[in-house]
């Protein structure tokens, strides 16, 4: 990785330098199947009863949208191939677009009635309880026995987010979206596509609103940057 930037020289001042990291762990993703091999792993970790989650994190137009969508379309036929006949999980979807959180599935019709009139999305509520578990209030799980089902679910979840036009793509997320499959023996895979974080240069003809969407999203990213680095450390605090 190459990284411009500034560096302060003695009888130059501030001078621009290029700084070259190497990281001899990492491998190149070039196709669909090297993406979703890469990512089989954690789905296999979530069959045998663990926690696996992973993120969609970069640039706006990077891609992170087209990629969850490459697993999507592979994951249901292979999940239920692992699990074998007769199993079942539960799923649900919702998006984060700042402050705010929506099914993205709009639940039952005790939720439908409350139907944000904005966005056409139920809202739901995340709480802490005593045990400092997060809850989802209002959010409905969904039963899903065959990978045709699943797959109906991802693509109307996927469908129903958040997007804008922005100088830098045509159908720009502007939200957070949260896919969750609760699989039998406990285990749970939860697949999160990140809006794309942006440059000063890519919000010039930003409408005001969405300014303020960026501004969200920027902060939103950096506070999940934190939690991470701090996971990674063992912080005490996180």
């Amino acid at each position: 990785l190459h990284e411009g930037t500034e560096q302060l020289m003695r009888n130059h001042g501030m001078v621009k330098v290029l700084q070259h990291h190497i990281f001899e762990t990492v491998e190149a993703v070039t196709t669909d199947d090297e993406l979703y091999i890469a990512f089989r792993e954690l789905l296999f970790q979530a069959t045998q009863g663990k926690l696996s989650t992973f993120f969609f994190y970069g640039m706006t137009g990077s891609g992170k949208t087209f990629s969850m969508n490459v697993v999507h379309r592979r994951l249901p036929e292979d999940l239920f191939a692992i699990l074998g006949d007769g199993a079942t999980v539960r799923f649900h979807a919702y998006e984060l677009v700042g402050k705010r959180c929506f099914d993205l599935l709009n639940g039952s019709a005790e939720v439908l009635s409350a139907l944000d009139s904005e966005t056409g999305k139920s809202e739901v509520f995340l709480r802490v309880d005593h045990d400092g578990a997060t809850n989802m209030v209002g959010m409905k799980e969904h039963e899903v026995a065959d990978a045709g089902a699943l797959l109906e679910l991802l693509r109307s979840a996927m469908v129903r987010r958040e997007t804008s036009a922005t100088g830098a793509n045509a159908t720009s997320s502007r939200s957070h979206a949260v896919y969750c499959l609760l699989l039998p023996g406990g285990g749970r895979l939860t697949m999160i596509d990140l809006a794309g974080s942006e440059a000063a240069q890519e919000t010039l003809f930003h409408t005001k609103q969405h300014m303020m969407q960026a501004k969200e999203i920027n902060k939103s990213l950096a506070t999940l940057r934190a939690c991470l680095r701090a996971r990674a450390t063992g912080a005490a605090h996180v």
